[in-house]
């Protein structure tokens, strides 16, 4: 019984990665249909189209999770490298938040945009380098099945 149910477990998991995969190709192409967009303190911003998750307890979903993330650039000039790397930082925040979704995130608590800043930011430097822009969580919405 335990074996079968962890191949029904593998099975879901195998579906549920194949429809982010879907999803963040069909996001992609969003984004790279949005133009450039300036703040009000005239820094750019890279604004990513949602985040869809889903929060799992075992093998079962409970909830469903939507996530849209901003990134303030420090400085003007790197928007144009930064924007061309946006496929690979929203392949790495897919990542992230799906860690972060199993280890904090419960159907019974809302999602703190702080911690979620904070996880991400290292992940982003990573790929882009330290110090060149802010993590922002524009809406953070869990709804329970």
């Amino acid at each position: 019984m335990t074996v079968s149910r962890f191949f029904a477990g593998m099975v879901c998991a195998v579906f549920v990665l194949a429809g982010l995969g879907f999803a963040d190709v069909k996001a992609a192409e969003q984004e790279a249909a949005t133009g450039e967009e300036l703040l009000d303190e005239g820094k750019h911003k890279i604004t990513f189209t949602p985040f869809h998750l889903s929060l799992l307890k075992g093998s079962r979903v409970r909830a469903s999770v939507d996530i849209q993330l901003v990134l303030q650039l420090h400085d003007n000039k790197d928007y144009e490298s930064l924007n061309a790397l946006k496929p690979q930082l929203r392949a790495d925040i897919a990542a992230a938040l799906s860690t972060l979704a199993r280890q904090r995130w419960r159907v019974t608590r809302p999602i703190d945009p702080d911690i979620v800043s904070a996880y991400l930011t290292p992940f982003i430097e990573h790929r882009v380098g330290a110090g060149k822009l802010n993590v922002y969580v524009l809406h953070a919405l869990i709804i329970p099945k």
